[in-house]
């Protein structure tokens, strides 16, 4: 599911032999892929961000249990391009979102670019809101060889999501993709900038 191509793969190796790589999770559910981050790239740094109060509790305790507390944090907010607040859909387990009926409770959203500016590692699954920060100009200034994006037909600009997540990452550079298509208008890319595999590729 989370396995970096190997153009990547060079590439994040040579870097987490240097420092730490940082991660950015967006949509961290109850932990899965900081665990599987922790175990590929012993001792990085996870920043996660997850509204959901359910996974949030699972999610703090994923970190408790991987003696993570120092360098994985949790952030309980939803993921986005501007601060402010949303109505969630929550106590969904993974189909929790970010909904525009009111149904849900106020939880806040973050500027989530503070943090993936300077991600070495970027993942997005947010359930429909992946859309407005793809969109953002700011997504071309990632430090990020590589996004992992899991893109979904809820909140999509033409209706066509597979299409319009590689045009909106290919805006931002990341023009080479690997791609598992689901059910349901939803699939998991990997998009990373052609240079990544010229610089040693990673993943």
């Amino acid at each position: 599911f989370y396995d970096v191509p190997e153009p990547l793969r060079t590439r994040l190796a040579a870097t987490a032999a240097q420092r730490p790589l940082r991660v950015v999770d967006l949509g961290a559910n109850i932990g899965l892929y900081g665990v599987w981050c922790r175990r590929e790239w012993p001792g990085c740094a996870i920043t996660a961000y997850e509204p959901d109060e359910d996974n949030g509790n699972l999610c703090q305790r994923a970190i408790a249990a991987n003696g993570a507390a120092d360098d994985w944090t949790l952030i309980r907010a939803c993921a986005g391009p501007a601060d402010g607040a949303v109505s969630f859909a929550g106590g969904q387990g993974a189909q929790s979102h970010v909904t525009d009926d009111g149904a849900g409770r106020t939880v806040p959203i973050r500027d989530a670019f503070g943090d993936l500016l300077t991600a070495d590692v970027v993942k997005i699954d947010i359930e429909g809101s992946e859309w407005p920060i793809l969109a953002d100009p700011r997504m071309g200034d990632l430090a990020a060889p590589a996004v992992l994006l899991e893109y979904h037909r809820m909140g999509s600009p033409t209706g066509a999501p597979r299409a319009d997540a590689e045009r909106l990452l290919a805006q931002a550079g990341y023009t080479e993709f690997a791609v598992r298509e689901m059910p349901q208008d939803c699939g998991i890319l990997w998009a990373w900038r052609p240079d990544a595999g010229a610089a040693g590729g990673a993943g």
